[in-house]
């Protein structure tokens, strides 16, 4: 039947708490749609030391993030394609593909303001780099988890709001 009066509500990609690519109806009268992971605060980290993945997702994921990762840079790019992330983590000094090719990247994705950390034991060789923070290696946890924060924040603040407008549709045909 028609739902007369109903919504449409197009989140932004950098809205965060939506359903997954979905229409989803909320009462009778609106129709939410929405392009995003209900996921909160996914974190992709890039990094070839096993030891250094697993000790960013144990830290990060204690307070509260959804950590995906990836061990070289290929496989940064491939989950990058595959999936949205509201900040990247990646170390800047891997064999093959390096953190200056998962910057760029990011930087010319559908959602170039997603926030990229940097992590290098060479930071000074990081000068130019489109980072929107550098972290020395080895890094305090708390740096890292004040940064990560600071920088969803800040993105978060950005994004654009939902768009509402009143709209007559059939939410049978819509679903």
């Amino acid at each position: 039947a028609n739902v007369p009066n109903a919504a449409i509500v197009f989140r932004s990609p950098m809205k965060r708490g939506c359903c997954s690519g979905q229409l989803a109806v909320n009462s009778p009268k609106t129709l939410i749609l929405c392009a995003e992971s209900d996921v909160m605060n996914r974190i992709l980290v890039i990094d070839d030391e096993p030891c250094i993945l697993d000790l960013i997702r144990e830290a990060l994921t204690k307070v509260g993030y959804t950590i995906e990762t990836a061990s070289n840079g290929r496989q940064g790019v491939q989950r990058l394609k595959d999936a949205s992330f509201d900040l990247v983590l990646t170390d800047m000094c891997m064999p093959d593909l390096d953190g200056a090719c998962i910057v760029r990247h990011v930087r010319r994705s559908s959602r170039p303001l997603t926030p990229v950390i940097g992590i290098s034991g060479t930071p000074w060789l990081l000068e130019g780099a489109d980072c929107d923070a550098i972290l020395p290696k080895p890094f305090p946890l708390k740096a890292l988890v004040d940064t990560v924060k600071h920088l969803i924040r800040i993105s978060l603040s950005a994004a654009p709001k939902p768009i509402t407008f009143p709209l007559s549709i059939n939410a049978q045909t819509a679903l």
